[in-house]
């Protein structure tokens, strides 16, 4: 045992500084050390590299690419990783293992010069780990120019906002070089379909004609374009329409767009290292990826002028027809009568809104509205029950909007419809879903009561309180009978919310397909199982919305088996678009 004195001091301060020490090494064998090389180490302007970045060690397994830094002079793009290796061999009689993790990018430089790749930024363990920068010589490009070229060309550059306009995007192709472009190659970088402000992408269908598939830098889905020949016959042309809607008024800035391929320019042998050329037994050994880049665009956006802007104006903007009609027109105080007002034409259609209408809730009592959106066609049902048997007409409705050619307000009108109302109906008081409802009710036959004079009120007055209550029950009775009576009639009218509902939350192309055949059983009076896009087929008479029904379902379909990419977005507004067909038709 050490005995007390100066030697313990010294002992115990040596045992923390080796304890320290041992911390030290410990941590410093666990710190990563990342090694960068890059295939080929140099090359020329376009050239497609690729850029391995990888860790030894079991840590390797624990660090997380942060970010993918922007590089001047070029483009680095993540291929994929982390991919783990681990391998196995004898050394001096002991069995030693290795475990690697390896990322991999794809590096393309721009300009010529000395080009370097900044660090990349991981995260292993909670602490950061950067790579050393890689300097990278590039040689000017031995491609010719204008292999490609593209082109954006607005519709329009002066705009009203609620107003749509198409872009067309032209793209072509030099056919001299068009042998050595890589299968799958053509990529188009669009900032301006997503996040710029003011601007919203509608749904465009696809072109007609023989169809190219181009990827889309930065997002999941591709452009169908069509493909066709120039008038030389010496260049491939790729156009695309996309339809726009200008939402904010100022001046819209569209950021530069890209359109690119590569080019196969050496090949080899196939050793079985490398991946095949248009699958036969060619190797590539050297890729270019060539580019042409279309500049911004600027689109000036007005608003609409709040002069002489009329009360009925809710941002309808285009050129549009407005039509309704009124059934029954005879009818009793309580019927319902129902009102379907039409809008047509060329504009904002999907983002347009309704006016509020106040001047139906001065005579009518409103039970609630229904609106379908159809192809250049909004439609809104508004069912309503007159208060009185002194109401003889549905008031002239009024939709104003802005026609962007005229630079003017046109305010449209429909009706007034008349009606032959008499008292005593009850089945409009027989839909009533709530109790409020009721009270509404009873509150009409209040209205219509004869003012209180200054006499002594008769006796039979008292009992008007109980008699309210009785019509009250009365009431409620006859709405559950009715409903028992018309159960197909309630399951019709909720196929639609039921519907919503399934399509928000549902996560996959089997999900869609089941919603969608539920409300088409529900809609079409069908088993509860759901129908079949035949067997909904069947019920149709509507020969050109059958066909629709079979495309939806086989394109759902092939993507629940996994033979088709599925877009959920996509599916959820065909789904919404064909409901809409579905309910018009029956």
């Amino acid at each position: 045992m050490l005995r007390a004195g100066p030697w313990r001091g010294v002992f115990l301060v040596g045992c923390v500084l080796l304890f320290a020490a041992g911390a030290l090494a410990g941590q410093g064998a666990d710190t990563p050390r990342f090694s960068v090389r890059v295939d080929p180490p140099s090359g020329e302007v376009g050239q497609l590299m690729t850029m391995f970045v990888a860790v030894e060690g079991s840590v390797g397994s624990d660090c997380n690419l942060m970010e993918t830094p922007l590089i001047d002079g070029g483009r680095l793009d993540f291929a994929q990783g982390p991919n783990n290796q681990q391998s196995s061999r004898w050394e001096n009689g002991r069995l030693t293992r290795s475990i690697r993790t390896e990322w991999v990018f794809q590096l393309v430089p721009e300009r010529a010069g000395q080009m370097v790749v900044p660090p990349l930024r991981f995260n292993c363990r909670g602490e950061e780990v950067f790579t050393a920068p890689v300097s990278v010589l590039v040689t000017p490009s031995t491609i010719e120019g204008g292999l490609l070229t593209l082109d954006l060309q607005p519709s329009a550059d002066r705009l009203w906002a609620g107003q749509s306009f198409q872009i067309d995007v032209v793209a072509t192709i030099d056919l001299k070089r068009f042998d050595q472009i890589m299968k799958n190659s053509y990529t188009l970088d669009l900032p301006w379909l997503d996040g710029v402000p003011g601007l919203l992408r509608l749904n465009t269908p696809p072109p007609s004609g023989d169809p190219a598939t181009v990827r889309l830098v930065g997002r999941r889905d591709a452009l169908e374009m069509r493909a066709s020949r120039d008038g030389t016959g010496t260049r491939l042309v790729l156009r695309r329409t996309i339809d726009m809607l200008a939402t904010a008024a100022g001046q819209i800035e569209l950021p530069d767009s890209r359109f690119a391929a590569t080019l196969a320019v050496e090949t080899a042998r196939d050793r079985g290292d490398r991946f095949s050329l248009f699958g036969n037994s060619l190797e590539v050994t050297k890729a270019v990826v060539v580019d042409a880049r279309a500049s911004g665009v600027t689109i000036d956006v007005q608003a609409p002028p709040e002069t002489g802007r009329p009360p009925s104006f809710t941002d309808a903007v285009g050129r549009f027809r407005f039509t309704g009609t009124a059934a029954p027109t005879t009818l009793r105080v309580g019927d319902s009568c129902m009102l379907t007002l039409t809008l047509t034409g060329d504009g904002n259609l999907d983002y347009m809104t309704w006016p509020a209408f106040d001047e139906l809730s001065r005579n009518f009592r409103i039970y609630g509205k229904n609106e379908r959106k159809l192809p250049r066609t909004r439609v809104l049902e508004i069912q309503v029950s007159p208060k009185t048997a002194l109401v003889t007409e549905v008031p002239r409705l009024e939709v104003s909007a802005f026609d962007p050619e005229q630079g003017r307000y046109e305010t449209l009108s429909t009706g007034p419809f008349p009606l032959s109302v008499s008292p005593g109906g009850e089945d409009g008081l027989s839909t009533l879903e709530s109790r409020s409802e009721t009270l509404s009710n009873l509150e009409t036959i209040r209205d219509v009561l004869p003012p209180p004079s200054g006499a002594r009120a008769p006796a039979w007055l008292w009992w008007v309180p109980a008699l309210l209550v009785l019509l009250g029950v009365d009431l409620r009775a006859r709405r559950q009978a009715w409903r028992a009576r018309n159960p197909s009639m309630l399951r019709r009218k909720a196929a639609r919310a039921t519907l919503e509902v399934a399509l928000a939350a549902a996560g996959d192309a089997h999900a869609v397909c089941t919603a969608f055949g539920h409300f088409l059983s529900a809609r079409l009076d069908g088993p509860p199982a759901g129908l079949t896009a035949v067997e909904a087929g069947e019920r149709l008479a509507d020969a050109e919305l059958r066909e629709a029904l079979r495309q939806a379902y086989g394109r759902w379909e092939a993507s629940a088996m996994g033979g088709l990419r599925f877009d959920l977005d996509a599916a959820r507004r065909d789904a919404a678009q064909l409901a809409d067909r579905v309910e018009a038709a029956s």
